[in-house]
Formats: structure tokens, C-alpha cells, sequence
């Protein structure tokens, strides 16, 4: 990709955090998510919860301590959401745009979902850093990239029982 094309795609990154902003502060919570904000109201964070681990609800307490509302509950997903969308981008050998349209287009969770504080998001998140640690040792094996693949896998573990 162009220069010329680096502040196209910081304007396409920075509309697309604004939309998800508004769409979080605007939103009403879904049931799953008022459940899970639940969580973080106690003294501290379990370990695991009835039916999912716990970065769900370290999310939540982490967006709610820094905004109020439902724009608190969501906020660590709209992060996590455009971290995703770095990684991808980051991932390609030379930026492609028509590849990168339809890595997005492919994952309709980014688009549906990464305002909506649930644990796909940061499994998405975290899956996708795996695969971007995974390129990253395969080209060159050093122990800086080993540790992002044991983060990722354990952000994977801690998001989701698959």
C-alpha cells in the first residue's frame, strides 16, 4: 500500500471506532451482557464462572472503571475489536486491500459484534494473536514471539471453554 493510502485507512480505523462508541453508548445491554456485568460487581474476580472463564468479566470491570454505563461495559470490546482488525492488517506480507476487505468480510463477528461485551470478542482477539505470533516465530524463532504465542493461548483458554 501507498503512503498515499495510510491516512485513508486511519480514517476508515477512526470512523469505525466512533461508530462502535456511539453504538455501545446508545445500546441497551443484551441479557448476556447485563449477566456477565453482574460478575464484575463482586468484591473480587473468580477464576471461572458457571459457564465461562473469566476475561469476560475483568473486561467489563476494566471498561467500567474507567466510563459509566453500557459505554463502560463495552469498552474493553471495542478495543479488542480494533486490535483485531490491527492484527489482520499487520498480518498480510504487504498491505492488500482487496485481501484485507475480505479477511474482514469473512468474520462477521468483528462487524456484528465487537461493540457487544461478549467472550468472542476477546477469543476472536486472541485467536487472531495467535495466528499473528504463529506467522511471526515461523519466520523468525525467537523467544520474544514463543512468549506471544503462550499469551495468546492463555487469552484463548481465559476467554472461552471451547
Amino acid at each position: 500500500m501507498r503512503q498515499s493510502h495510510l491516512p485513508l485507512l486511519f480514517l476508515l480505523a477512526a470512523a469505525w471506532f466512533i461508530l462502535n462508541f456511539a453504538q455501545s453508548a446508545l445500546t441497551e445491554l443484551l441479557h448476556d451482557e447485563a449477566y456477565y456485568w453482574l460478575w464484575q460487581h463482586q468484591h473480587s474476580l473468580a477464576l471461572g464462572y458457571f459457564d465461562h472463564p473469566p476475561a469476560i468479566a475483568v473486561m467489563i470491570r476494566m471498561g467500567a472503571s474507567l466510563l459509566p454505563g453500557e459505554l463502560g461495559v463495552r469498552l474493553m470490546s471495542i478495543v479488542l475489536g480494533m486490535g483485531t482488525l490491527a492484527l489482520l492488517f499487520m498480518m498480510l506480507d504487504r498491505p492488500r486491500p482487496w485481501l484485507f476487505a475480505g479477511l474482514l468480510g469473512s468474520i462477521a463477528v468483528v462487524h456484528v459484534g465487537s461493540f457487544v461485551a461478549v467472550p468472542d470478542v476477546p477469543l476472536l482477539f486472541f485467536s487472531t494473536l495467535f495466528l499473528f505470533g504463529l506467522k511471526r516465530y515461523i519466520d523468525k524463532d525467537h523467544p520474544a514471539h514463543a512468549a506471544l504465542l503462550v499469551i495468546a493461548l492463555a487469552g484463548m483458554a481465559y476467554s472461552k471453554y471451547t
